[in-house]
């Protein structure tokens, strides 16, 4: 079971719950309406389902430098 899940607010905004916590998850970068894909992001991202951003960014640096690397040994 995953310990973060999404819920279902009474003003039907989407939120975050810890479930050892028993706690709301309270992103700061999200707005005051809360759509369910933006919360179940979130929840993927804490489970570690999703890579951080910083991640992802960092494997398409080192396939574009490969790429290159690749070019410049095919060029010379």
């Amino acid at each position: 079971m995953d310990r973060y899940t999404i819920q279902q607010q009474d003003d039907g905004n989407w939120a975050v719950l810890d479930q050892q916590k028993g706690a709301l998850i309270v992103d700061p970068m999200m707005t005051q309406t809360t759509t369910r894909l933006s919360a179940q992001a979130l929840a993927d991202l804490k489970n570690g389902l999703q890579p951080r951003r910083q991640e992802k960014i960092r494997t398409r640096l080192d396939a574009i430098a490969d790429l290159v690397r690749r070019l410049r040994a095919r060029s010379a």
